[in-house]
C-alpha cells in the first residue's frame, strides 16, 4: 500500500464540487468518481485521464462491470459506459469511455415522482445480465434486464424493468374484489393499479398511467376495471399481462 498525496485535487473548487461517489474497474486498473456537478472523473495510477460530463446534476453510484462500468445519476437514472480500448487517452484529448446507453425510472413508469429520488445502491448480476437498484423513498428494488438493451440510430430503448417488492409507493388511494375470482385490485398515489391474487399473497400485473388514479370497481367477471382519475373515467380491460384502456 502507498499513500497518495492530494487524491481529490482534480475537483473542481470554482464548482463547489465534492466526490459522491467512487469505484474501481479492476478490468482497466482505472478509478472512477462520481460528482455533485454530474461529472464523471476518471484516474490511472493516481493521474487524471478525463473528465466525463453525464448531462445529469449528480451522479450518486457507480458499479463496475467487465467492460466499463454503470453510473447512478440523479432524478432516478442510469447510464452505461463501456471501454473504448485507449490507454493513453489524457484530459483534453477525448474520453476512455463512451456512454452506450442511457434509460431512467420515469422514461420506464411514466411516474414524474422519480425526479427527486436518489439511487442509493447498485448491483450486477455476476453474468452481467441483471442490475438491481435500489431508490430512496420507493420501498422498492427495481431489476433491469441489461439484455433487453438495444440501440439503433443513436438511440438507445430502455431495458425491461420490474419491481422486486410489489407494494404501492405512497398511499392506496382505492381497492375493489372480484366476486368471481380471487383477485383484487388496488390503485395508489404512484399512479399505478395493481392486480392482486390474495390466495397466494402475488402481485399479478402493474399498470403504469401518467395521473394518479383515486377510485376503483371491479367488473364481478374480473375481466374489466372501471378506473376513476381527477377529470375522468377510463374502461381498463383486464389481459393475462397487461391491462387495455377501453375507453
Amino acid at each position: 500500500l502507498r499513500e497518495v498525496n492530494n487524491p481529490l485535487l482534480f475537483l473542481s473548487s470554482d464548482q463547489n464540487e465534492f466526490a459522491l461517489c467512487h469505484c474501481w474497474v479492476q478490468s482497466d486498473d482505472r478509478v472512477i468518481i462520481g460528482t455533485s456537478i454530474g461529472d464523471l472523473i476518471v484516474c490511472h495510477e493516481s493521474e487524471l485521464k478525463c473528465r466525463i460530463q453525464s448531462g445529469e446534476d449528480k451522479v450518486e453510484y457507480i458499479v463496475a462491470i467487465s467492460s466499463g462500468f454503470v453510473a447512478g445519476c440523479s432524478g432516478a437514472s442510469f447510464q452505461m459506459y463501456k471501454d473504448v480500448g485507449s490507454t493513453e487517452c489524457s484530459i483534453g484529448q477525448g474520453n476512455v469511455y463512451i456512454c452506450k446507453a442511457r434509460w431512467s425510472m420515469e422514461s420506464i413508469t411514466s411516474n414524474l415522482m422519480y425526479e427527486r429520488r436518489l439511487i442509493t445502491s447498485i448491483s450486477v448480476s455476476e453474468d452481467e445480465s441483471t442490475l438491481w437498484a435500489m431508490v430512496s423513498g420507493t420501498n422498492q428494488i427495481h431489476s433491469f434486464d441489461l439484455t433487453t438493451i438495444t440501440t439503433t440510430d443513436n438511440t438507445t430503448s430502455s431495458p425491461y424493468s420490474h419491481d422486486i417488492v410489489n407494494g404501492h409507493i405512497g398511499s392506496i388511494n382505492g381497492l375493489d374484489t372480484c366476486i368471481r375470482k380471487p383477485a383484487l385490485i388496488t390503485v395508489g398515489s404512484d399512479h399505478t393499479a395493481r392486480l392482486w391474487n390474495y390466495v397466494n399473497a402475488k402481485l399479478i400485473l402493474c399498470q403504469h398511467f401518467q395521473e394518479e388514479p383515486y377510485s376503483v370497481s371491479f367488473h364481478p367477471s374480473g375481466l374489466h376495471a372501471l378506473i376513476g382519475f381527477a377529470d375522468k373515467l377510463r374502461l381498463m380491460k383486464i389481459l393475462v399481462d397487461d391491462m387495455q384502456h377501453q375507453w
